[in-house]
């Protein structure tokens, strides 16, 4: 059922939800990427996809430097966000892990 009074804003947060959930609870990242990636589509500009695609791909083996890449991003919209040090910490991580 599609509900036709659904601002984008809503649609941006149950696709955000959606990808979490994913994340989370069935750990299928390929599934949250695909929400996370439609929520960044949705509303371009928003800082939230960026961290969730950050997360997402900091978990899956071959992956980092796109968790890197959309952490970088994050950080560029959200500067002074109170999960920037959060992606700072990933970053720096997965920087120490290359050879």
């Amino acid at each position: 059922i599609v509900d036709e009074t659904a601002t984008s804003t809503d649609v941006f947060r149950a696709l955000l939800e959606l990808g979490k959930i994913e994340l989370e609870a069935n750990k299928d990242y390929e599934a949250a990427i695909e929400y996370f990636d439609k929520a960044k589509n949705e509303m371009p500009g928003s800082a939230g996809p960026y961290y969730f695609l950050a997360l997402t791909y900091s978990r899956m083996p071959g992956k980092k430097d796109k968790a890197v890449e959309y952490g970088e991003v994050f950080l560029e919209i959200e500067p002074n966000s109170r999960y920037a040090d959060q992606i700072k910490t990933l970053i720096d991580r997965i920087s120490a892990e290359k050879p």
